[in-house]
């Protein structure tokens, strides 16, 4: 083994800790790597996966996706949140606040193809852009909790509607709805929420979820690139995916331990949807049974294939290509692209101690649910909607199996909490004939 060889596997293990169980992410298949880069907001591929865009501390750099070579890099000379690659991946869109403008930069040379200014239509300034299903309106986002729709062709701001909802927001070109999520304080406890919105009419359609729970680290959502999920990915709570076209819980992927980010490296829950529509890359939980604080999983949730990608590893960033091969991930200064074998691993579902699965074979109605955290005080269930169905004090009762009976509810996906203290434990009960 030559020098050259012996200094890359030395420097990949240093920063990126595969570890020995990395069983979907094989030696030999990371295909490019760099260092020493601004702080990585942001990764994304082009649409057609030739180019991967990186950004951070307002830095942007463009690479050839399958060699690494450097294309051009451009600093911008304002500030932005966020860029968006245009459906055909021509264009860099970034939007200025301070210029009101979004720039169109082209994807092969980083020079200005496209402006688009709004001004004397609003007096609000936004901060996030981005795409919508036609490709002649952006979607603004602020801070503030105004939305509003430009449109290209008028050259102007055609909706523009404040909902008093300054919550993160998220959407995808492919899809006509937009998500929030928000956490917020109810007298001393934290509650969660995520909404539905129509990205046509910036209208309010429904709540997603709202109950109480915590949020550590951050967090992210994303859309599906064929508009029918979406994803959350927050804190303590668990991996959710949303069926968007009947408006309800569809997989939920439930921590077995309170999930963990590491110190000093900000919000760490990240995820991306796989172009296929039917897999999603998970950071910053212990999804299955062997991980590690923060480590980094592909999951098939059409038919619960999961895998391990990395222990003891998140990323801040997150993207798969166009053809589900590759994904990129950046961490702090370090970028890192590695293929991807999505039938590499076999199914490995959660058992229960009594040997019953919980998730994902449905229940008759009578299931065991270990309770693994001391002094256990209550647990909760709710239904798909996130509604509260019952609530039960276990002061005193630790380290058992609690039966439950579901034959009461009707069929359907139902979570149930366990609170010991500020932490949680959450299963997905499946209600069956």
């Amino acid at each position: 083994m030559n020098k050259y060889l012996l200094l890359t596997v030395a420097v990949l293990i240093f920063l990126f800790c595969a570890s020995a169980n990395a069983q979907l992410i094989g030696e030999g298949d990371t295909l490019w790597y760099k260092t020493g880069l601004p702080t990585i907001t942001q990764v994304q591929f082009t649409p057609d996966g030739t180019k991967l865009g990186v950004y951070g501390e307002g830095i942007f750099i463009m690479y050839n996706s399958e060699n690494g070579v450097e294309l051009w890099r451009l600093k911008f000379p304002f500030f932005t949140n966020n860029f968006q690659f245009s459906i055909d991946g021509s264009l860099v869109y970034v939007l200025t606040p301070s210029e009101k403008t979004v720039f169109g930069y082209s994807s092969q040379t980083g020079e200005i193809i496209e402006t688009n200014t709004y001004g004397n239509e609003t007096n609000e300034t936004y901060w996030n852009l981005w795409l919508t299903p036609n490709p002649n309106r952006f979607l603004f986002t602020s801070p503030t909790g105004k939305n509003a729709i430009y449109d290209k062709q008028q050259g102007s701001i055609i909706i523009e509607k404040l909902n008093n909802d300054n919550s993160k927001m998220y959407s995808s070109p492919y899809s006509n709805y937009f998500i929030k999520a928000k956490a917020f304080l109810v007298g001393n406890d934290w509650k969660f929420r995520v909404s539905l919105w129509d990205v046509n009419t910036l209208d309010f359609i429904t709540n997603l979820a709202e109950e109480f729970g915590d949020l550590v680290g951050g967090g992210e959502a994303k859309i599906s690139y064929n508009g029918k999920y979406a994803a959350t990915n927050f804190g303590t709570r668990a991996l959710q995916i949303w069926d968007l076209e009947n408006k309800k819980l569809f997989k939920e992927y439930s921590p077995t331990i309170k999930t963990e980010t590491t110190s000093g490296g900000g919000p760490q829950l990240v995820l991306a949807f796989g172009h296929d529509n039917e897999t999603i890359i998970n950071c910053g939980g212990y999804y299955l049974d062997d991980l590690k604080p923060a480590s980094t999983t592909l999951t098939n949730f059409i038919n619960d294939k999961r895998a391990i990608m990395f222990e003891n590893k998140s990323f801040r960033a997150l993207d798969i290509k166009s053809d589900d091969t590759q994904f990129a991930g950046g961490k702090g200064s370090n970028l890192v692209i590695l293929k991807l074998k999505k039938d590499a691993v076999p199914v490995k579902d959660s058992k229960l101690e009594s040997g019953s699965v919980i998730y994902p074979n449905p229940t008759s109605g009578i299931v065991n649910i270990p309770m693994n955290c001391v002094n256990t005080i209550k647990y909760e269930i709710f239904n798909s909607s996130g509604k509260l169905i019952k609530s039960s004090n276990l002061s005193g009762v630790s380290g058992n199996l609690l039966t439950i009976d579901f034959t009461q509810y009707p069929s359907g996906v139902y979570s149930v909490k366990f609170y010991c203290g500020k932490e949680v434990e959450q299963y997905q009960v499946v209600r069956g004939e």
